[in-house]
């Protein structure tokens, strides 16, 4: 069974070719082999994405998000939860989309490009809502994120 740095080494190489079905092999490959770790959650992650843009198959993209976030690795779990929102409002489901991004947020998470996507998007619900103002606490809260990043 090859290694990670073997792993993630044949992944540049069909990234160079173009090869994307051997990535998504061998991204699926880490998955299954190296569960629960970092390198696991980002390869759910970018599966997840690549069923959803490469192959438009939304059901298997929410299933290998949902995976990622089961990982509950501090970036590649906050990422899913964020993409896995947007295909929850796709899918005209706001509450479980806002559930998905309060998740992301944590309680004192330090801000990140996920908790301003988040923000982001909680504004954008709560505006559709007619709800201005969750809305503005939302903007706000995202400035504040926005300032600590900066």
């Amino acid at each position: 069974m090859p290694d990670l740095t073997e792993l993630h080494q044949q992944i540049r190489a069909c990234e160079a070719k173009g090869d994307l079905a051997a990535i998504t092999k061998l991204r699926a490959q880490i998955a299954r082999d190296f569960p629960g770790t970092p390198d696991a959650a980002e390869a759910l992650f970018r599966l997840g994405l690549y069923f959803l843009f490469a192959l438009g198959q939304i059901p298997e993209a929410m299933q290998t998000l949902e995976e990622a976030i089961k990982v509950k690795d501090p970036q590649w779990s906050k990422a899913a939860r964020v993409s896995l929102a947007s295909l929850y409002l796709r899918e005209d489901k706001p509450q479980k989309a806002l559930l998905e991004l309060r998740k992301t947020l944590g309680t004192n998470e330090p801000a990140s490009v996920h908790t301003i996507s988040a923000l982001s998007i909680i504004e954008l619900i709560h505006e559709k809502a007619g709800d201005a103002g969750l809305a503005h606490e939302a903007k706000t809260e995202k400035v504040k994120h926005l300032q600590a990043v900066i």
